[in-house]
Formats: C-alpha cells, structure tokens, sequence
C-alpha cells in the first residue's frame, strides 16, 4: 500500500548570525516512499530578503512521525547557502497533514 499524494507546508526563523535571521517558509515535495515503507519531503527554496541578501536551501526532510488521528509530521533540519560572508542554520518540523492509504 502506498500513502496518498500530500505535500507539507514549513515556516519558521532561521538562527540569528551576523545581526539578523531570514523567514523561510514554503511548500515540500510530494512523499518520496523508501524503501523500509516510510517517507520524506523534498524541502527546497529561497530565505526571505533581509540585510540586502537572500539564502538558498535544499535538503530531504526527516521520516515521518506518526501523530494521533491519522496525522503526521517530518523534522527538517538544514544550513543555508554561505551568502553575504555567512550562513543561517533551520530546524523545526513542518505542519502536519494526514494521509490515508489506497490500495
């Protein structure tokens, strides 16, 4: 049985490094099944302008934790590009969603 098509949207603030943080927010992939029967986001794209610069990011999200009610979430965890003379580090999960399965 494979999960439903689904995607997740993330937000949050990346650290505080020389002076400021960036607001990264943004939608995944859909599911990528592996192959122990669990599955991960693409988590990809653009900080948000601050101090007259931008950083880029691309990594796979965590598994999936299971919640209650059918729920789940995948921690995310990445650097940013080294932009400006520095660079800005992101963890969190992204939101919740719920998938069902089909046959």
């Amino acid at each position: 049985m494979l999960p439903e098509v689904h995607v997740h949207s993330y937000s949050g603030v990346s650290t505080c490094n020389d002076g400021h943080s960036h607001l990264v927010t943004g939608v995944s992939s859909p599911a990528i099944l592996l192959a122990n029967g669990s599955h991960v986001h693409l988590i990809q794209g653009r900080s948000s302008f601050q101090d007259n610069h931008y950083h880029e990011y691309c990594v796979y999200s965590g598994p999936n934790i299971d919640l209650p009610g059918g729920y789940h979430v995948h921690p995310i965890a990445f650097r940013t590009t080294f932009d400006d003379g520095h660079l800005h580090a992101f963890i969190g999960y992204d939101q919740a969603s719920m998938y069902e399965e089909y046959m």
